[in-house]
Formats: structure tokens, sequence, C-alpha cells
């Protein structure tokens, strides 16, 4: 018995730790920041709410990438070991492919998704418990 809890913990953990619960990453304070390595983003699923505007930092670990979104107009290089700020305004809503556009990177998997939605607005409404209901 011991030995399935502890494999279910370590699973649960690693599952944590790789973002598998495939939740989007939103900005915190306006920002979002990304981390680009080994030909992958961390994150790969990030998301803005319709017409607000945030900072996506982009950092390279290891060499030289683009962060690229075709639709919104986007490209720009992030030069190996350093981080470039692109300031985004969410005004279209849909999703978005990110990638880097250097030749082979997209092919290996270096691409992530955007996605642009418009969130519910608080009704006011209360609850039974008091609470108010909707975000």
């Amino acid at each position: 018995m011991s030995r399935r809890i502890l494999l279910f913990v370590s699973t649960a953990l690693f599952a944590a730790q790789c973002g598998g619960d495939n939740t989007p990453t939103r900005p915190v304070n306006g920002v979002i920041e990304i981390m680009a390595a080994e030909f992958e983003f961390r994150p790969s699923r990030i998301a803005l709410d319709l017409g607000k505007q945030a900072v996506i930092q982009v950092t390279s670990e290891d060499e030289s990438y683009t962060f690229t979104i075709d639709e919104l107009k986007i490209d720009e290089i992030v030069p190996a070991g350093e981080m470039v700020e692109v300031n985004l305004r969410a005004n279209q809503e849909g999703e978005f492919t990110y990638y880097s556009a250097l030749e082979g990177h997209r092919e290996k998997g270096m691409v992530g998704k955007l996605s642009v939605a418009r969130r519910p607005v608080a009704t006011g409404a209360t609850t039974s418990s008091g609470g108010v209901s909707g975000y």
C-alpha cells in the first residue's frame, strides 16, 4: 500500500513541476515570464484577457531564439543568455501560436500557445451563503 502512495505522490509532484495540469500561465502584476531553452518554451501555454495589456519577458538560457507570433506581427530576437520584453495588448480574441522562427527550431518543437479570451464579468448577485456569484 505505501508503495502505491509513494508512486502516486511522486507522479503528482512530477506532473506539477512539468505543468502536467496543462493550465495556461496568466500574467502576475502584468508580466508573464517565459524561459527559452533546449528547443522549448516554458511555459508552453499562456493566456491573456481580451483588452488587457501585458509584458512578456522571454529569457534565453542557452542560445539565440526568436519569439514570433505571426498573426500579431511579433518577431523579436532573443539573444543567448539575455531577456527581451514584448509589450502586448490583447485586442484580438483567439488562439495564437508562438514559436522560434530560427531555422529548424519550430520543427524541433519550439512552439507554444497564447489564448486570448473575454473573461466573465462579476454579476454582483449574492448566493444563499452570502458570497458573490460569478467572477
